[in-house]
């Protein structure tokens, strides 16, 4: 009777160690799968903060104001910094002085 039952208890504790480390390789799988996700997210971001960044390091636009309109796309506009310049019109934009 003792044989049978440290048999049985045996084979329990196999049973029990076998479906802890199932849950062991589960969890661990999760958690793979769940830092990869933070990965791709933060590659995101790192990619995104990084084209900000070339963005304020590009050249700026010059400000200016019209004077005068020359034709219907050309116009003289001087800068807020500098010369005057004969420059064109977007379509968009209303052209009325």
């Amino acid at each position: 009777m003792r044989d049978g039952f440290s048999s049985w208890r045996t084979l329990e504790i196999r049973r029990f160690r076998t479906t802890a480390r199932s849950c062991l390789s589960t969890r661990r799988s999760t958690a793979v799968l769940r830092i990869r996700e933070q990965l791709k997210e933060l590659t995101k971001q790192y990619e995104k903060s990084e084209n900000d960044l070339k963005a304020l390091q590009s050249v700026g636009q010059i400000v200016g104001e019209v004077l005068k309109q020359l034709t219907e796309e050309k116009f003289i506009v001087k800068a807020t910094n500098g010369p005057r310049y004969v420059v064109g019109c977007r379509r968009q934009i209303m052209k009325q002085l």
